[in-house]
């Protein structure tokens, strides 16, 4: 099972339930410094400064965030979800994720970062692009058969 609905702030310890806690965040210097508990560290599954930084100060939508934008004096902007696409250690990440988590009713993955709300958060774009990396392939071997 992957979850997605904690941030990693204090008022949210870590559970037995939980699994193995991975930070997919930029840094983890807030995180150690409050002594929380995480098994790994992934920045590889985070966002860029710039992007975090013109999502969090409310520069650009959830939807820009994820998909790209123009970005006046720097230009294009890539999105979170294409981003992830090119990272082929984020790739292969992802898909031992799949493997060991996804399908299984006792071992729990617990994705974490600093955002309150799950539904505007790269956690939940990370763990649909793990739940969907099936079928995926699936299409792409089908496609090749027909």
């Amino acid at each position: 099972m992957i979850k997605d609905d904690k941030p990693l702030l204090k008022r949210f310890p870590a559970e037995e339930s939980d699994g193995k806690r991975v930070i997919i965040a930029i840094g983890i210097g807030l995180a150690k410094m409050h002594h929380m508990q995480f098994h790994e560290w992934r920045p590889e599954l985070a966002p860029t400064r710039i992007l975090k930084n013109d999502f969090l100060s409310r520069k650009i939508t959830f939807i820009q965030y994820q998909n790209g934008y123009e970005k006046p004096g720097y230009g294009k902007v890539t999105g979170f979800n294409e981003l992830i696409d090119s990272r082929q250690k984020a790739q292969r990440l992802l898909k031992t994720r799949k493997k060991e988590y996804a399908n299984s009713p006792t071992k729990h993955l617990t994705l974490l970062c600093y955002c309150l709300d799950k539904h505007i958060c790269h956690r939940s774009l990370i763990k649909k692009k793990i739940l969907e990396i099936d079928e995926k392939e699936e299409e792409a071997i089908k496609s090749v058969i027909l």
